[in-house]
């Protein structure tokens, strides 16, 4: 039985690895993306300059890394003062990334870097996090406490581009350069105090971290077969992310796409990746490597073809709405693989309405693509309403999957 429970972990922790560096670089594809289109319809937000867009993002990034950053000092309580060395590093490249997609934007070169940066620092940040909550909390309310992670993320990221847009539409004049050391602490006391609620925890004995600790180093060998489909897998992703990095300036220059055209295609891309990987960190252990690459090389090839044939209003729309989405999805069988029993179901029923809740607070920055796509808001609550029944349709059947198990 133990044997049977350390597998089950040890085959989860790979898992998370995965959604963390996945997560990571595909939020770096993302979210940049946002600026072109910002910036395209200013002529309609006459508060946004190219500048001030930039700074939306850039504000979201900060936010969400501050957060991390916070939980890996909170960490450093229970890890070996070596750590404070990563600690160092850490804030090094996020801060030098924030920088240099500030203050160079001209550069394309320094651009794509700090993009790769602050994604593998945001999946620093997830890898940290689920790694404490293992350390930290409880089995009984392991599921329940990255179900608050996640609300909690997903507010800081929805509520910081939100405060720095208020910001900027009272003093339109201001720069990122002046405006970055005022909203420096704020988001800072923002993040602790949407952190400070998961503190109040218990915690394992002595032992029981000692165990976990040696169980985690057997997992990181590299002769574990799991861990080196993790590498391979996400060498292959950083190679993807690079392609689309480059490739609208081929896309420009060859086949005279426009930057609104251009934006389309790589969001339904990114999209694509994005899904595609969150499915493979779900069957990492369940499917060989060769047949999870064929499956999200169709993902790729039916977004981009999706975002060919259907008018972009409609597709940036649904991929608007679908991101979200897919997190309630995705990560309600991430937890019905955490939970060890299904049997309670009233604790089923409120991890659930949290999700929800988190979700929601992501969709409200949904309703952003009204303006920029001009769509009705009956289209946009009817897909929205589509989306969130697969949602729980995905939910009941990992629920009923587990249950049978």
């Amino acid at each position: 039985m133990n044997e049977s429970k350390g597998q089950f972990r040890w085959g989860l922790f790979h898992s998370l690895i995965a959604i963390a560096f996945v997560d990571g670089v595909n939020i770096a594809l993302i979210y940049p993306m946002m600026p072109h289109v910002i910036m395209l319809a200013a002529q309609n937000l006459p508060a946004l300059s190219n500048v001030n867009a930039y700074t939306i993002i850039i504000a979201g990034f900060s936010f969400l890394n501050l957060i991390g950053l916070w939980f890996f000092l909170w960490a450093l309580r229970y890890f070996a003062l070596k750590k404070l060395l990563a600690l160092a590093v850490w804030i090094g490249v996020v801060g030098y990334a924030i920088c240099l997609m500030g203050f160079y934007r001209d550069s394309y070169l320094l651009i794509v870097v700090s993009r790769v940066v602050l994604g593998l620092s945001t999946g620093g940040m997830v890898l940290t996090q689920v790694y404490l909550f293992f350390r930290r909390v409880e089995t009984t309310e392991k599921a329940l406490q990255l179900s608050l992670i996640n609300t909690f993320s997903n507010v800081g990221v929805v509520a910081a581009p939100a405060v720095t847009l208020v910001a900027f539409h009272l003093f339109p004049q201001t720069s990122l350069r002046y405006a970055f050391p005022f909203l420096l602490p704020l988001m800072v006391l923002l993040a602790v105090a949407l952190t400070l609620p998961v503190t109040r925890f218990p915690v394992r004995e002595a032992s029981e971290f000692r165990l976990f600790d040696r169980h985690i180093q057997a997992g990181l060998n590299w002769r574990n077969h799991s861990l080196r489909k993790v590498v391979v897998y996400s060498v292959i992703m950083l190679c993807l992310g690079a392609m689309i990095q480059t490739g609208p300036f081929t896309l420009e220059k060859y086949l005279g796409l426009g930057t609104l055209q251009i934006t389309y295609i790589y969001g339904a891309l990114a999209l694509g990746t994005f899904v595609g990987f969150k499915v493979y960190a779900f069957l990492l252990r369940r499917m060989p490597l060769e047949k999870i690459i064929k499956s999200v090389l169709i993902v790729l090839s039916i977004h981009f073809f999706y975002c060919i044939f259907i008018p972009v209003k409609i597709a940036i729309a649904i991929a608007m709405v679908l991101i979200p989405t897919a997190f309630l999805a995705l990560n309600a069988s991430l937890i019905t693989e955490i939970m060890e029993t299904s049997s309670d179901k009233q604790r089923l029923f409120w991890i659930c309405i949290i999700d929800i809740v988190g979700v929601v607070s992501m969709v409200l920055s949904s309703l952003f693509a009204v303006y920029l796509v001009d769509l009705s808001y009956h289209r946009l609550a009817a897909l929205l309403l589509i989306f969130m029944l697969m949602a729980l349709v995905a939910y009941a059947a990992t629920g009923q999957r587990q249950s049978n198990q």
